[in-house]
């Protein structure tokens, strides 16, 4: 998948509030007419998609630390990656990555469990952060987005 840029609002684990994630998807929520018209749209209109975008702490776009329990995270749409962000807004612009993606259908930890296993399985190797998409053309259908890369492309 190539880069693909993403626009919303961002907070990090530091955050102690409780339910945190649901509070900034909240506020993105109440403040998206803002930049609707900057979201990117399909030949027909349709929304590209939403992200539950991540980041470590140095903002590499590689995993979560501390066992991918610690990082950023950005609420928003998929946007043209020239997009400027308006005053209050923030976008990150997610490198490519290839992608095993899988549908969240259950718990979503049981669900990110269940990929990294795949990831060995496949003899792959986690590449990057895990991203979350939320798909308007299935009903806001969530998926877990795992960069990956073959073991055999790895430096020793």
């Amino acid at each position: 998948m190539s880069a693909f840029a993403v626009l919303g609002k961002e907070d990090s684990t530091q955050n102690t509030n409780k339910d945190w994630i649901q509070r900034l998807w909240k506020d993105f929520n109440e403040h998206s007419a803002e930049i609707s018209q900057l979201a990117l749209r399909d030949e027909q209109g349709n929304l590209a998609g939403f992200w539950g975008a991540m980041t470590n702490f140095d903002r590499t776009f590689q995993p979560w630390g501390n066992h991918l329990t610690e990082g950023y995270y950005l609420a928003g749409v998929q946007v043209p990656i020239e997009t400027e962000a308006p005053e209050g807004w923030t976008k990150w612009i997610i490198p490519a990555f290839d992608y095993l993606y899988v549908p969240v259908e259950s718990d979503p930890s049981e669900v990110l469990r269940a990929g990294l296993d795949e990831i060995k399985k496949q003899g792959l190797t986690l590449a990057g952060a895990i991203q979350e998409f939320y798909c308007p053309q299935k009903n806001g259908e969530m998926f877990l987005f795992f960069p990956v890369c073959l073991m055999s492309n790895q430096r020793s």
